[in-house]
């Protein structure tokens, strides 16, 4: 139904008569009546019935007639007349062709809510697709949803040194499934001979699929005074080496030294650590080295008594490839990257991920230096890719401000 309103003037005469018609024209004075009181001007309102019409556009067109026995022109108004939703479909990320999406129940009102299973895709960024069909076999647009799926994990296990196969490993407790877990287990070793061993530690999601896994290793010492449980270098995304040792026991421990060698033969001090001094409790000790060399470095753990005797672990190593800078940082328009050595004069590819994975913004460059426009990325924290010919990854945190 419409309500449709006129006012009209016309000198030295009155209106007497008024008609409306749709799309149209069937003649003066056989259109559909409109009652009012003739005048001059005048005033009416009219409910206006659509029915019968088919769904689409249409043109309402309204005139009036003077007691002169004149009619005006006509004025017309365009409307849309919905017929109702008689069909919809949804499709993720490619289009399957009108009317090959997969249905959605449609139950005679213009609001459509149901579940739609995301099952069968892969982690990562989505779209979903929603069109409907209307009276007539008009079928809308399709509107994109943006949408991330992460994969829950919900399974993890351990072993050591010799992978015994998938889910054969010893199983580490979760207690809420979800797809970033932070746990501190408890790992009881075996009887382990002296020298290096490796912690295996791998996760499985809530489709079934387990992993990768990473190393981490530790070293048995029984000619220490200490129970030492582990000793890791590990090189970090910055560029630094992360130095991680654990103790299952302490007897009269008055301090650590860090050693650090370029060559494995000549050690040098770069920093101290307090001892516990007499303890049975495991202890978890984490320092940086915050300036290493680039390729590999040495380290041994020196530990000293009270009475000045001293014993040193095993040495461990961490290969550190690493930009020589990425200038300025935090980055406001331009910046640099300034390679080492071990980037040489080959092709080597840069990638911008956000804190998700997500690239947002990729480069190449040949040389030992080279500068980059910002490109319109976003405030915030990133994380930059270095991918080298020879398939080596470097990673470093970056910021934009």
């Amino acid at each position: 139904m419409f309500c449709i309103g006129v006012c009209s003037w016309c000198s030295a005469q009155t209106i007497s008569k008024a008609e409306y018609f749709f799309d149209t024209d069937p003649g003066p004075g056989n259109g559909t009546p409109i009652s009012f009181t003739a005048g001059d001007p005048v005033t009416f309102t009219e409910n206006v019935s659509t029915t019968g019409l088919s769904p689409g556009y249409h043109d309402l067109y309204i005139r009036t007639k003077t007691s002169s026995g004149h009619w005006s022109l006509f004025e017309g108004q365009r409307f849309f007349v919905d017929g109702g939703i008689i069909d919809a479909e949804y499709f993720f990320d490619g289009d399957p062709g009108i009317g090959n999406g997969t249905p959605l129940n449609v139950t005679g009102s213009n609001t459509i809510i149901q579940t739609i299973s995301t099952a069968g895709l892969s982690d990562g960024d989505h779209y979903l697709f929603i069109r409907t069909k209307h009276d007539g076999n008009i079928w809308s647009l399709s509107d994109p949803r943006y949408f991330h799926i992460r994969v829950r994990i919900v399974k993890a296990e351990y072993f050591i040194d010799t992978d015994p196969g998938f889910g054969n490993g010893t199983p580490l407790t979760i207690s809420t499934p979800g797809d970033i877990i932070n746990f501190t287990p408890t790992i009881t070793t075996p009887v382990l001979p002296d020298g290096n061993h490796y912690l295996f530690i791998r996760t499985k999601d809530i489709l079934g699929k387990w992993s990768f896994i990473e190393p981490l290793m530790f070293t048995v010492d029984a000619a220490l005074p200490i129970e030492l449980f582990d000793f890791i270098a590990a090189a970090t995304k910055d560029g630094r080496v992360k130095l991680q040792w654990t103790t299952a026991s302490e007897v009269n421990n008055d301090f650590f030294t860090m050693e650090h060698s370029a060559s494995a033969k000549e050690f040098t001090k770069i920093f101290q650590v307090s001892g516990a001094g007499t303890t049975t409790v495991k202890i978890h000790y984490e320092e940086f080295h915050e300036n290493p060399d680039p390729g590999i470095n040495y380290y041994r753990l020196k530990q000293t008594d009270f009475d000045g005797s001293f014993s040193y672990s095993k040495v461990v190593s961490a290969d550190v490839h690493k930009v020589t800078s990425v200038y300025p940082n935090p980055i406001f328009d331009k910046w640099s990257v300034e390679f080492n050595d071990n980037g040489g004069y080959d092709q080597k590819y840069l990638e911008i991920l956000d804190l998700t994975g997500r690239k947002i913004a990729h480069y190449k460059t040949d040389r030992l230096k080279d500068e980059f426009s910002r490109d319109g990325i976003l405030t915030g924290t990133y994380i930059l890719k270095i991918i080298f010919a020879d398939a080596r990854t470097e990673f470093l945190k970056i910021n934009f401000r």
